[in-house]
């Protein structure tokens, strides 16, 4: 007897449990990782060929959309499993803001859409912090932003927020609501109705985004709803639209410490000479990726092929920073990292993985590591956090 297809969105909840959903994740984020890799390397090549350029183009738009439909089935089976948890902690807004506006631009010009300009709106002096889930609230503005970048192709993106007070019968608190604006091709009436509806997209197709899932939307009305919050959307079919969420929050004491928000700073020049950075990589394709990023920087590179080699070579060469892939063979990079941190403890290693919300991370600090980073890893963003530590 041939199985039926499950067709209900419960149904398909129970098929993605956490092993399948890490393994799914890392068997789509290791291709694409060499995707972009690729990418980058025919945008090195000459480009007065249009037609090469607009090919270029086409392939980073579908990467990015394929890397994107990863990130939201993982994020969107954490929510309906609740294993998301909220953490509040003090933090300045207009810095999120600013970081959220830095990210959309350069990924604005990675997909060449120079057409729009990425405006923000503050109400509140620079120094305005709250306490909030920052973290959450930071990934609600990139998938909302993310939408309205997808779906606009002139004009601008507006991104903004305000403060509203609320009386309930029993207590006065705050909300701050953020909104994202955009000259794109707006919603319809219909779609409105749904476009928030997990359910609805997983049983109808028809009400998915052009050109997306529409999942994106469906995890910001999650992680919404997570933080006792509010979202909606006003919008005129052709048009263009501003999606408002509401979120409660505390004010910050005067003695309380603030979260710094980390920005990236534009910097295309990196001269490491006299360092040295091993990347420890079974993958070959991945390795040349990684070599060819930091190619003119000067800097001596060494290749080792699982985390033994790693420990050998770090014990053979005086080592600056390791670029450490997870899931080697023979030993893995926790393991690898472990041993190296208790003969050179005072080494930095950044992460390489390929599973944005799995243990992974979490586990990379256990074990002593610096940072981490997601592949692909993108544009300028590896030299960056190399940067940091070397």
């Amino acid at each position: 007897m041939v199985k039926s297809r499950p067709s209900e969105p419960k149904q398909i909840k129970l098929l993605l449990n956490d092993d399948l959903l890490d393994y799914l994740s890392y068997g789509i984020r290791t291709p694409v990782n060499s995707i972009f890799g690729l990418i980058k390397m025919l945008e090195n090549e000459d480009q007065n060929d249009g037609k090469l350029k607009s090919i270029i183009s086409k392939l980073k738009s579908n990467s990015h959309s394929l890397l994107n439909l990863t990130n939201d089935i993982v994020f969107f089976s954490k929510i309906e499993q609740k294993q998301l948890l909220s953490k509040k902690k003090i933090f300045n807004v207009n810095e999120l803001i600013t970081e959220i506006s830095e990210q959309l631009s350069e990924l604005k010009a990675e997909l060449n859409k120079e057409n729009i300009e990425i405006r923000n709106n503050f109400t509140n002096d620079n120094n305005f912090s709250i306490k909030a889930d920052a973290d959450n609230i930071k990934e609600i503005l990139e998938k909302i932003t993310d939408n309205a970048l997808q779906h606009t192709k002139v004009g601008y993106i507006e991104i903004g927020y305000s403060i509203i007070k609320k009386q309930d019968q029993s207590r006065s608190h705050n909300l701050i609501e953020f909104y994202v604006k955009d000259t794109g091709v707006g919603i319809s009436d219909t779609r409105k109705e749904f476009i928030f509806n997990r359910e609805e997209l997983i049983k109808n197709p028809q009400l998915q985004n052009y050109g997306g899932t529409g999942l994106g939307l469906a995890i910001s009305k999650g992680l919404v709803d997570m933080l006792d919050g509010n979202i909606h959307v006003e919008s005129v079919h052709g048009s263009g639209s501003t999606f408002f969420f509401s979120i409660p929050f505390e004010l910050a004491e005067a003695n309380e410490k603030t979260t710094k928000i980390k920005f990236t700073q534009e910097k295309t020049n990196y001269d490491w000479k006299g360092k040295t950075i091993l990347i420890a990589e079974d993958i070959e394709n991945n390795y040349k990726i990684l070599e060819a990023g930091l190619r003119y920087t000067n800097s001596k590179i060494i290749w080792a092929k699982d985390g033994n080699e790693a420990i050998a070579e770090c014990k053979l060469q005086d080592v600056d920073l390791i670029l450490m892939d997870i899931r080697m063979p023979n030993k893995n990079g926790f393991e690898a990292s472990i041993e190296i941190k208790q003969f050179n403890p005072d080494l930095p290693i950044i992460v390489l993985t390929a599973c944005l919300y799995s243990d992974e991370v979490k586990r990379s600090f256990e074990t002593g590591c610096n940072d981490y980073l997601v592949k692909p890893v993108q544009g300028n963003l590896l030299k960056q956090t190399i940067d940091k530590y070397i």
